[in-house]
């Protein structure tokens, strides 16, 4: 048997990863080149990226090579803890995550 250097890696989820629902999952961002072994054992259909910071040409190279369809969803405005996220990107996001062929689905944040 031939051992696969990301073998090991897709047995380790990174550390601000979780379960929401069967199928969908939340992450950060910043982790996903390290653990990108783990996402690719999710099977994943899309990711849903949260946050004003656009994706990575490593993220969008990733997603192409495996078929995952990538969604940003920006905030407007500059970024502030105390300001809501706008009832758009709110919606926007909810109707990614209840489509069925949106699922297996992570959403990450920054």
């Amino acid at each position: 048997m031939q051992y696969h250097k990301d073998s090991a890696h897709a047995f380790d989820p990174p550390a601000t990863f979780s379960l929401v629902h069967p199928g969908l999952y939340r992450s950060s961002s910043h982790q996903f080149v390290a653990q990108a072994a783990y996402f690719r054992a999710l099977r994943l259909c899309s990711i849903l990226l949260l946050g004003l910071e656009l994706p990575s040409a490593s993220l969008k190279a990733w997603c192409d090579k495996h078929a995952v369809r990538l969604v940003h969803l920006p905030s407007n405005g500059p970024h502030s803890s105390w300001q809501p996220i706008p009832e758009e990107t709110v919606k926007e996001g909810l109707e990614h995550v209840l489509r069925r062929d949106n699922l297996p689905c992570v959403v990450m944040d920054p």
